[in-house]
């Protein structure tokens, strides 16, 4: 199946069956064939198509809602070093994720391992709205 069809099929499943599907497909499908058919796109799983989608969802809720994108600032202590960042984004989670997003480049690592380090059990990360 195409890429598109896939995005396709996908939009057409409700959104509280989308995050079932995520662990079946994990399960079911072979993802080293799934790969090496989509490798030229960047997408590494099915996973990334449904996450990508679910964020598209959420954004075009969030304008509907008529809620505006705003700066933030994000502080950020990771193993001691202090980093600020700075995002634009509709909600202070979605500042904090970018702000993963962000460290995990300069750091060279992977976001989940960022976002991991930050997970609320510790006092060492602040996400501010920047007036």
């Amino acid at each position: 199946m195409k890429l598109d069809k896939w995005v396709e099929e996908i939009k057409k499943i409700p959104d509280a069956q989308l995050s079932e599907l995520i662990e079946a497909f994990e399960v079911i499908c072979n993802w080293k064939l799934f790969t090496e058919n989509f490798a030229w796109t960047g997408i590494s799983s099915l996973k990334d198509i449904i996450s990508a989608e679910l964020s598209s969802r959420e954004l075009r809720k969030a304008d509907s809602q008529g809620n505006s994108i705003k700066k933030y600032v994000i502080h950020l202590n990771w193993q001691g070093e202090t980093h600020t960042l700075y995002s634009f984004a509709k909600s202070s989670n979605n500042a904090f994720v970018n702000a993963c997003i962000q460290l995990s480049k300069k750091l060279g690592i992977s976001p989940h391992k960022v976002r991991n380090y930050f997970d609320g059990n510790k006092d060492n990360f602040t996400v501010r709205i920047v007036k």
